[in-house]
């Protein structure tokens, strides 16, 4: 039998993947997109070459592996090249995804798979979905934590932020927001309310 499938969205820095991780203490098993990006970059040989081509060999490092820096600087610069590197690599990530969400079905004590994906609306993953939660946080706040995780300046934080569909858009498409003001006490609370929510969802569409 499958599993009750959640994805969960947000803009940057916006706290999704903290929601996820407190939804596995509760005994959600976790699809990482982010990984699932990552295992393309360094596996698919199809996608590897690709992008060597494209690219050229400027975007890989001496042992062969590509170095995601200078593409992530390329692709941020220039909306083409970062629309090529997406006909590229996403369907290979789409593909990993169903495979990782597959795994998941395996395991009888998971209470729902949840895919952790920023650009869950942008793959169109939210179709592979039975619900959709979005994660919402202030701009400022979101920026303040993206400056902080990656060390990056304000200008690169906007330029990450503006990479994605509006925080505004992905509320569209979500059937639960939460707010994520910083407050962690306060976000276990209200993913302990969501994950009540998620399993009886799960018992009226699966059974």
């Amino acid at each position: 039998m499958r599993q009750f499938v959640v994805g969960i969205t947000g803009s940057p820095g916006s706290g999704k993947t903290t929601v996820a991780k407190l939804l596995k203490l509760h005994g959600a098993c976790i699809v990482d997109v982010d990984k699932a990006g990552k295992w393309v970059l360094d596996n698919s040989l199809l996608a590897r070459q690709r992008l060597r081509e494209h690219f050229g060999d400027s975007v890989f490092l001496d042992d062969g592996h590509v170095d995601r820096k200078k593409l992530g600087d390329i692709i941020f610069a220039d909306e083409a090249q970062k629309h090529a590197l997406n006909k590229i690599v996403h369907p290979v990530m789409i593909n990993r995804v169903r495979t990782m969400i597959s795994h998941c079905n395996h395991y009888r004590d998971v209470s729902f798979v949840v895919i952790d994906a920023a650009l869950l609306i942008e793959l169109r993953l939210h179709c592979e979905t039975d619900f959709v939660v979005t994660v919402t946080a202030p701009l400022e706040k979101r920026l303040e934590r993206l400056c902080e995780r990656h060390k990056v300046s304000l200008e690169k934080a906007k330029q990450m932020t503006h990479a994605q569909f509006s925080q505004e858009e992905k509320i569209k498409f979500a059937d639960m927001t939460i707010v994520n003001s910083g407050d962690l006490d306060l976000l276990r609370e209200e993913v302990k309310t969501l994950n009540q929510k998620l399993i009886e969802k799960s018992k009226t569409i699966l059974h």
